[in-house]
């Protein structure tokens, strides 16, 4: 009898503990959290991110630091943090998102990955005119998230269209220099 009544404390106790711990993640005491990044692993320079999470301390001042830069501040709601904010120009590779709790100076961190990019644009010529065989085009090549002295590779394609549907290819070598 005395083990049932010892079972049924403990089910009951087991059961409250479990209903209550919604209450403990809305009071914030699972401490500094980053529960969201989007996107998710990687972007490019200029690109939005989203960051959610939790800090230690209510209504708050935070800090959002990314590649030991400060992209964003605020007060928190309640202890909870949805910051945005743009990545800002740096080289390509492996960065630290920090959410940093001002008050209490603690951080949590999330890993981030910065993609080079590129953007190629024909300078020449203005719609609608058209181009002639053997004319030249300026094509104006906008790298971003490079690495200052690196050689990096463009494949550039012209396609032609129908009824000829020809393609051309070449790869590039660039040097960037910043």
């Amino acid at each position: 009898m005395k083990n049932r009544v010892a079972a049924v404390t403990l089910l009951i106790l087991m059961v409250v503990s479990f209903l209550l711990m919604p209450l403990a993640l809305v009071l914030g005491q699972l401490g500094m959290n980053i529960f969201l990044v989007s996107p998710e692993e990687e972007g490019v320079i200029g690109q939005a991110v989203n960051v959610q999470g939790t800090i230690e301390t209510q209504n708050s001042a935070y800090e959002i630091w990314f590649a030991n830069k400060l992209v964003a501040s605020n007060i928190s709601e309640g202890y909870y943090v949805n910051a945005n904010f743009t990545i800002p120009q740096l080289s390509g590779g492996a960065y630290t998102i920090i959410l940093r709790d001002v008050s209490r100076r603690v951080n949590a961190t999330h890993p981030f990955n910065v993609k080079v990019s590129n953007t190629i644009q024909a300078l020449d010529p203005s719609p609608p005119a058209q181009l002639q065989e053997g004319s030249n085009v300026v094509l104006n090549v906008t790298f971003t998230g490079v690495q200052s002295g690196t050689a990096y590779f463009a494949n550039v394609t012209v396609e032609l269209p129908a009824p000829l549907s020809t393609s051309y290819s070449e790869t590039k070598k660039m040097l960037m220099i910043k």
